[in-house]
């Protein structure tokens, strides 16, 4: 096996483990990943993303800023360069969020009991579509778009 698929499962595994909700496992995965590759922007990507899980946005920020500095040789690097670009928007969203009421912002978390009554197609969708859905009531769910 070579490194590039080695890293690759790393990935995987990183990304099953967030899935699961093991998500200090999943960093703990992540961080191997990219002590064999630094330049991994694949795991870069499972990194932050797990940092955003364990609600550690700064710590995702710098994560995903210093993967945006490496250069995208392949088509593959290329589309996980993109994908960091969305989340690092979207990590500047919720961080510019971060100075409102908790009140306010536990208010609108029960946005997801919405949907939850609406109908069960809520479950079916993935978490980051959830989480899009849930601040964005008001938008037709067929425009959504995951960071992933």
């Amino acid at each position: 096996m070579d490194l590039d698929d080695y890293t690759s499962e790393l990935s995987t595994l990183a990304l099953g483990l967030s899935n699961d909700g093991q998500h200090s496992e999943a960093l703990g995965v992540a961080n191997w990943c990219l002590e064999i590759s630094s330049a991994n922007l694949e795991c870069t990507y499972d990194k932050a993303d797990v940092l955003l899980e364990l609600n550690r946005p700064q710590e995702a920020k710098t994560v995903v800023e210093r993967g945006l500095r490496y250069p995208a040789i392949t088509a593959f690097n290329a589309e996980y360069k993109h994908m960091l670009q969305k989340m690092l928007v979207h990590i500047n969203v919720i961080s510019s969020d971060q100075p409102r009421q908790a009140a306010q912002r536990k208010a609108e978390e029960f946005g997801s009991a919405f949907f939850k009554w609406f109908g069960s197609h809520y479950d079916q969708f993935p978490r980051c579509e959830r989480l899009w859905l849930v601040r964005n009531r008001e938008r037709d769910p067929a425009e959504v778009h995951c960071l992933g």
